[in-house]
């Protein structure tokens, strides 16, 4: 019976926030509320509807996250701490995440075409499949990231500051 009537309370303080009042609190809340605060922005589909696009969440705290498959196109997420977050197949073409920690996430089928990557850690992440084209990655640490099957083009900058050139096989 308490389970039902929690469960209920929860559905209930759900409803009563805004798009906005969420997307406010997800700016600054600290990560236990965060993840419940994305769980609720996931199911009312905001995370595909495009509700986040362009949206600034600077410094965010979001470790742990589940954000697959969404569209985030333009999204600036600089300095968040995102260890651990799962973005597979999410859509981040054209997003700032300058100096983010992405520390052992998932963001296998990732676009980050045209991305500013600049000094995000990586160490540990899951990037297979990811596409980087015309990526700036100037300063990222991308060691111990899997990159099998990436996807970068001539307009990508490397984490040396060079431009990526294919090799000859």
């Amino acid at each position: 019976m308490f389970k039902r009537l929690t469960a209920r309370f929860s559905a209930i303080q759900k409803s009563s926030l805004t798009q906005t009042q969420l997307f406010e609190q997800l700016k600054t809340a600290p990560n236990d509320v965060a993840l419940k605060l994305l769980s609720e922005a996931q199911e009312r589909l905001y995370f595909q509807d495009g509700s986040l696009r362009g949206a600034d969440f600077s410094g965010a705290q979001w470790q742990n996250g589940r954000m697959a498959k969404g569209d985030y196109e333009r999204i600036i997420l600089a300095n968040a701490d995102l260890t651990g977050i799962y973005l597979g197949g999410a859509n981040l073409k054209r997003s700032n995440l300058h100096g983010a920690n992405l520390t052992n996430a998932n963001l296998r089928d990732a676009d980050f075409s045209d991305a500013n990557l600049q000094n995000v850690n990586f160490s540990g992440a899951h990037m297979a499949c990811v596409i980087l084209k015309g990526t700036n990655l100037r300063g990222a640490n991308l060691d111990t990231a899997n990159l099998w099957g990436a996807v970068f083009n001539e307009m990508t900058i490397m984490p040396d500051g060079t431009f990526w050139t294919p090799t000859k096989n």
